[in-house]
Parts: structure tokens; sequence; C-alpha cells
């Protein structure tokens, strides 16, 4: 509802009496200069008397301080195209349609029909990240594949297909345009293929050829005969040649346990196959790109997936050929080679290092590069590099113990969010209301990533930030060795890896501009310790990008740990194998079978870090509030990975108008516990 002055004025307006209307809003805008809908309708009546670079002033303003207003960007689509500017026209207009505007369809569709594909891609993309952003994820899906029709070269539309994508459930077969555009995505550098894998595998379940073999329901011995007989028949040759499968094998985990079963009995056939006969490779030549994607996926998922005793008797065996071969100085089957692979890692054969210099087939080229050539650097990367800050207590050495045993996360690609630019541009778009004083402003901005991991966050800012000079730092070296080998094969030369703990940081004598620290804190003894270190050495005006877990949000993961716990399930790699058998054998109607839903379940790492993790701390938006105030720590915002959740709070406190009270988030938080998807994810800033 408008305030009376408003409506007035509005009503003037309305009634064509300009002159009033113009200084009842100039009045109300004396007392609230920002109110966005003021702006907005004096905006309008300038532009109404021509002057239009006043006009659009005035639509910015009111754009700035409310994106969710439909009127104030009709209107400057409409101030553009009075001076001609169709094609600037379309962005306004698009938001306009998208926010709900009742003329801006007839005006887009106009404009649109006079210019050509590019306008209609930039178009048809403002509509998805607006429809994404509101939580209309079927039109956001719409509009991702229109902007793909139109520029399939553009990587962002490719990405808003991969985001709208991953929030739908897909029960039946895919529209034709839909599985197109799911198996080319796949071939599409850097996206976060996990968003994908659920409609791939509802594709796959769909294939005339290939639902066949998916369908078996015999017993595991049962169906790996059945599997072993079309091995010498054609039945297997549609699973093996299509590229929407081997491709969803080599980058992506296979989230799903019905195809999970199907490809485990799948690897037990060629298994016992190659062992009746080694040299039975010889009539398969055609099934290695398959074995070799079974071996992707299975090195991928760190051999998460169960076996048996026999087939554990059965690899030592494989393995004893394997070494038998090489000693004898024979030509080593790559189908054999392939099998060992599926099943664990060729570095752990004792002859790994003399497999490098042979002559392989292409896809064998990879898994050798895979499991022997890049471990074996990282290892040279790791031994070389000094501990520059020491670990502090036994809480840190149990935490890095778990990260050189399963370094975390494992990643291939990097996936891309955004456009790369500066420092100041990045943050534009994380919070593009945030006031440019509120923080430093640098060319050349100094960013500590504490708790790097793997190295994906530190490769992501160096891809999306120019000009930074990042500090990374992990407790693991196996992390650290990972992280520094893809560093150099991404060709990111900004970015120095050190080794040791937050709570030393003070040790390197640095101050930075910005630090992220996702998902580390609550893995510590001390998160309040842990933070202030890092405030220590955070610049004034500085920001932190920080991840915490949610005490509501986890309230579920919690019950399960606590049920791992009670039935004594080791976080080992034997120990995490039989939880998953016994959650795979639980009825379906256990609430614990859910699990299986989760992308997390279906590798090593990720199950080890959120069900066995040695060290997890849960938190309160209170309790953070309470950090915050003791550090002297101003809270800027949430960076959700729903963006739909700000439209909701707004409607619910309107009043908190930067949406920055914690107070009302931990209200809306009890009302709503799913809304932070397990971690707090926020930025805060150190005063000046």
């Amino acid at each position: 509802m408008l305030p009376p002055p408003l409506s007035d004025g509005l009503e003037k307006h309305k009634a064509n009496y300009l002159g009033e209307a113009e200084q009842i809003y100039y009045t109300f805008l004396q007392q609230y200069p920002e109110h966005p809908q003021a702006l907005a309708f004096l905006g309008a009546l300038v532009a109404k008397n021509g002057k239009y670079a006043m006009a659009a002033t005035l639509l910015r303003r009111a754009i700035r301080n409310n994106p969710n207003l439909a009127d104030p960007r009709y209107c400057m689509s409409s101030v553009l195209l009075a001076q001609g500017m169709n094609s600037e026209a379309v962005t306004p207009c698009s938001f306009a349609l998208a926010l709900g505007h009742p003329h801006a369809k007839q005006r887009l569709d106009s404009l649109l029909n006079m210019l050509g594909s590019e306008e209609h891609s930039r178009s048809s993309n403002i509509l998805a990240r607006t429809y994404l952003s509101k939580g209309r994820i079927s039109a956001a899906l719409e509009y991702s594949q229109e902007a793909i029709k139109y520029d399939p070269n553009n990587f962002f539309n490719w990405l808003l297909f991969c985001q709208s994508i991953s929030r739908l459930h897909f029960d039946n077969a895919l529209p034709p345009r839909l599985l197109a555009n799911v198996c080319q995505a796949f071939t599409i550098d850097n996206l976060e293929y996990k968003k994908l894998t659920r409609p791939a595998i509802c594709a796959l379940y769909y294939n005339e050829h290939i639902a066949p073999l998916l369908s078996y329901d015999e017993k595991n011995h049962e169906k790996v005969t059945r599997l072993r007989e079309c091995l010498h028949s054609d039945s297997l040759e549609a699973l093996s040649q299509n590229d929407l499968f081997n491709r969803l094998l080599r980058v992506a985990f296979v989230d799903d346990i019905r195809l999970e079963k199907f490809l485990t009995s799948l690897r037990e056939a060629f298994l016992w196959n190659c062992l009746e006969d080694p040299e039975a490779s010889k009539n398969h030549v055609n099934y290695l790109p398959l074995i070799v994607s079974l071996s992707n996926q299975c090195f991928l998922n760190e051999y998460v997936w169960m076996t048996t005793a026999k087939e554990e008797a059965a690899i030592d065996k494989l393995a004893s050929l394997v070494e038998d071969k090489v000693g004898q100085k024979d030509k080593v089957s790559p189908y054999l080679i392939a099998i060992y692979s599926a099943y664990r890692p060729l570095c752990l054969l004792p002859c790994a290092e003399r497999l490098i210099g042979e002559s392989w087939p292409d896809e064998m080229s990879e898994v050798i590069k895979k499991q022997l050539s890049e471990p074996l650097e990282e290892k040279q990367y790791r031994d070389s590099m000094p501990e520059l800050l020491p670990l502090s207590g036994s809480v840190s050495q149990l935490v890095r113990s778990q990260y050189e045993e399963n370094p975390f996360p494992r990643w291939a690609t990097l996936p891309v969010w955004g456009q790369g630019g500066t420092m100041e541009e990045y943050i534009g778009r994380v919070f593009p209301n945030l006031r440019k004083e509120e923080w430093a402003q640098t060319s050349h901005p100094q960013i500590l990533v504490a708790g790097c991991g793997t190295g994906l966050i530190p490769n992501e800012i160096a891809n999306r930030i120019k000009n930074a000079s990042i500090t990374a730092l992990d407790l693991s070296l196996a992390s650290l060795g990972y992280a520094q080998r893809k560093s150099k094969e991404l060709g990111f030369k900004n970015i120095e890896y050190i080794h040791g703990d937050i709570q030393n940081l003070g040790v390197l004598q640095r101050q930075f501009d910005h630090i992220n620290c996702y998902g580390v804190l609550h893995h510590m003894a001390d998160p309040l310790k842990g933070l202030r270190a890092l405030n220590d050495c955070l610049k004034p005006g500085g920001t932190m990008h920080i991840g915490l877990y949610s005490e509501i949000a986890r309230r579920p993961n919690t019950r399960l740990r606590q049920y791992i716990q009670e039935r004594g399930f080791k976080a080992d790699s034997e120990g995490m194998r039989d939880f998953r058998r016994h959650i795979i054998e639980l009825d379906d109607a256990s609430p614990f079978k859910t699990i299986t839903k989760s992308h997390v379940f279906y590798s090593m790492s990720e199950l080890r870090d959120t069900f066995f993790h040695a060290q997890e701390l849960l938190l309160t938006l209170p309790e953070i509030e309470n950090m915050l105030v003791k550090l002297g720590l101003q809270f800027i915002g949430f960076v959700p990975q729903d963006p739909s959740i700000f439209p909701r709070y707004r409607s619910r406190f309107p009043q908190d108008t930067e949406m920055r009270s914690l107070e009302l988030w931990h209200q809306f938080e009890i009302e709503n516990p799913d809304i932070f998807s397990n971690c707090y994810t926020f930025w805060v800033r150190k005063p000046a």
C-alpha cells in the first residue's frame, strides 16, 4: 500500500495534473530520498515531459532500491524506445515481463521481432535468471532453453540451464529438445555436471536400447551371469556406444542406486570374464571405452561401491597376473588394466610406474594419466611443500588425518558461476545494493582462502577476479598436492599454497583485503578462536566470505550421524561401504533411506565429510551474531544456494529493508528450517 501523499500524487498524475503531481513527488522525496516508488513515479512523469536523461537517473535509483518492481523497468524501456534505443530497451522490458508487468510481453515480442538472435538470447537469459530467483523453475528452464536456441555458444546460457534443471524432478522420458540439451550440456566444459545427473539418468532409463539392460531384477549373481552372456553378443553395444552414458560416468557421480547396482554387476561380469580367459580381451576391444568409463567412475567416487569377498580375492589374483606379465616384460592387455582400475587405483600396483612408459590406446591413456601420472605429480608437490604454520592441538591432527586419506572435494573441471572481472565487479554481482563506501576498494586485492582443500575455491577465485594475489592454506598435504596440480593445469600462477593451521596465521604477518573461509570453522575445536585469527589478518574495510553449519538445517544429518555411531560404522573405506550396504538394504519406509537421494551418498570423500567427520560443531544464528559482535565484524548479507528465499523473507519481514537482521533471519529459519541447505553462507566486513 502506498503512503497517502504518494497515492494523492499518483491520482493527480493519472488525471494529467502533472505539475501538482510533480510537486507532491518532490516534497515526498525530500523526506524519503530513496523511496523506490516515488522515484519511479517521478521518473515516469519527467519522461512524459521529454526529460529522458533525468528520467533514466531516477528510474535507475528506483530499480537499485527495489529490483523487484516491474513499473520502473517498463518505464525505463519506454525512455530508451523514445530515444530510438531499441536494442537497449530489451533488457528492462525483459525484466518487466519477468516481474509481471501486464504490457511487457506485447512490447517485448514486438521488439524482438525487429531484432536479431543476440537480443533474443539476452532477453531469454534475463527471463530465466529472474524466474530462477523467484522460484519459478519450470519457466526458468523454458527460457534457458530459448536462450540456448538463439545462442548455443554462450556459456552462461548453459549455466542457467544447469541451475534450472537441477531443481526439477523427472519421472518420464525427456522431451526431445530437453534430451538434446542435456546431452549437449555434458560436452560443455566447466559446468557443474552433478546438476545434470538426474535428468541424464532418467534419459537412460527411457532409452529403448539401454532400458532393457537396466531393468534386470534378478539376484546379483544371476544378473552377473546374464551380463556375461551379453558380452558375447551385441546386447551391450548400444550401451558401450552411448555418448551420454559414457560422458556421465567420466565426469559426474552416478547418484542413483538402481543404476549403481547395474554398474557393479557389469563390473563384476567383466572381472570374471577376463579371469576365466585373460586373452578374451582380444574379442572385446569394442568394450574398452565402456570399461574405461566404469574405471573413471570408480576412481571419481573413490571406489565407494560395494564389493564381495569373492571379488576382492579375484582382484588379488588379477593383480598377480598383471605383475607376472610386467615382470616377464609381456605386453599387458589394456582390458586387464582397465578392469583392475575399476576396482582399485592403479597406484596400488607395485609395478604401476612401469605402466606409464607403455603405449596405450587413447582410452587407456586417460586412465594412466588420472590414476598414475597425476597422483605422482601431486606427490612431488606434497614432498616439496614446507609446513609454514604448525598444527595446533589434537583436533587439528584428527581433521588433517581425515583429509590426508580423503582429500575433499574431488573435482575435475572448474565450474564457472560468473564472469571474470575486478573485485569491485565481483562484490557488485554478489551484493548489488551494497554501497561502495561499505568496503575497501583495491585494484590488486590480496585474498586468503583459509581451508582451501583440493583447491576448487582458490582456482575459482583466480578465474573470477582479475589481478588478485591469492594465498591458499590447508591442513592436508594430499589436498594441497591436488590443488597445486590443478592450478598448474589451469594455468593460474597467482596462487600460493601453504601447509598449516588457521590458528597460527599470525606467523605470516600478512594482511588481506578479502578472506574466504567456507565450511572450515565448524571443524575446529573453537570456531571463535579461528574466526579471531582470520579477523586479525583482515585489513580494515576488508570482507570475509564465511560458511558455517546450521544447527537447525542439519538436524536430519545429526540424527543420521547418531545412527552411524550407535551401530558402530567406522570412518574408513570399509566402514563406509558397510554403512552404504546397510542403508541400501533398509526398507524403503525407513527415514534414513532418504540419504540415497543425496549426492553425498555416492562419493567416499563427500560421505565422510558429511556424516563421518572427525570434528563437527553446529551453530545457530544468535551464536554467530554473538561471535561477530565480540570481534566487531559487521554482517553484510547471506549468499544462499536458493535466491528465491529473499522474496519470501522480504514479504515476511518488510521492515528489514537491507535483510541484515540476524534476529529476524533466525525467526525466519525456525519457521522455514530448510532454507539454508545445511550451511549458512554469508559475508561480513571489518569496519575501517
